[in-house]
């Protein structure tokens, strides 16, 4: 049965940790309270004209491209293997979607069409979104919402996006939880964080975001019952590789589901 829930079960009072060390019987740590919802979307309506041009200047637009032809061959992969064969349109979501630069990319690259829907607390963002997929002639929907509150049925969708909003949490486990929710049986997420890395930690006091380990970011997809957990290829000269982590995951199938596979 779809569900819904239109009362997201979150609070914002929670902490990130920024720093702790253990010197003798002393800990020391420093935290650090998330901006909240409605700060954040402040926050990022105030940058919304300049942000693709942002993209642009620091190279993640074309590190984007890279990623979106990783994700169109996988699109088409899954495609060609699937025990019930991938129906035209795919259905993407998209959540923090910013100007939705990844997704734009995909939608031109992906020889499958496919049926975008953005999701971003930014109102200022996806007008700005709305406007590129408007450029390159380019169907999408746009939901001004929250990750941990995705206004999509259940196991609807074949491809899920977070690229750099998961990090903003102090607890992202609802987010992770909606993105599982909404993705159909073997569908794939990519997600995105920033990096515990000396950029990284630049966007980590600035933002007051996570700055994640690898083994930190795959134990969150694991808990959240993802599987076939990969890094994404990134070339060495990549921009993105700097400050970000990428990776991909898989909602398991149901086990009868396998067995026919196999």
């Amino acid at each position: 049965m779809h569900h819904y829930n239109h009362q997201p079960p979150y609070i914002d009072n929670e902490v990130i940790p920024l720093f702790s060390r253990w010197i003798g019987a002393w800990r020391i740590s420093v935290e650090r309270k998330p901006y909240e919802r409605t700060e954040l979307a402040t926050r990022y309506n105030g940058i919304a004209d300049s942000w693709q041009h942002k993209l642009t200047r620091l190279g993640v637009t074309d590190d984007y491209r890279d990623i979106a032809n990783h994700l169109a061959d996988s699109l088409v992969n899954n495609a060609a293997s699937a025990v019930a064969p991938l129906r035209a349109p795919v259905n993407l979501i998209d959540c923090g979607a910013g100007t939705a630069a990844l997704s734009l990319h995909l939608a031109h690259t992906s020889r499958i069409p496919l049926h975008v829907s953005l999701v971003d607390i930014s109102s200022a963002m996806l007008q700005q979104a709305g406007r590129l997929f408007t450029d390159a002639e380019l169907p999408v929907a746009l939901h001004q919402s929250d990750i941990r509150d995705i206004p999509l049925a259940d196991n609807s969708q074949d491809l899920a996006i977070a690229t750099h909003v998961l990090e903003h949490l102090a607890n992202p486990a609802v987010a992770f939880r909606e993105l599982y929710r909404v993705l159909k049986p073997g569908a794939v997420a990519l997600v995105s964080c920033t990096r515990n890395s000396l950029p990284g930690k630049w966007i980590q006091m600035k933002w007051r975001t996570h700055a994640l380990t690898p083994s930190s970011l795959k134990q969150w997809l694991v808990e959240s019952g993802f599987e076939q957990i990969e890094a994404v290829p990134l070339s060495r000269h990549s921009s993105l590789k700097r400050f970000s982590l990428v990776y991909t995951a898989r909602k398991p199938e149901p086990h009868s589901l396998r067995q026919v596979a196999a």
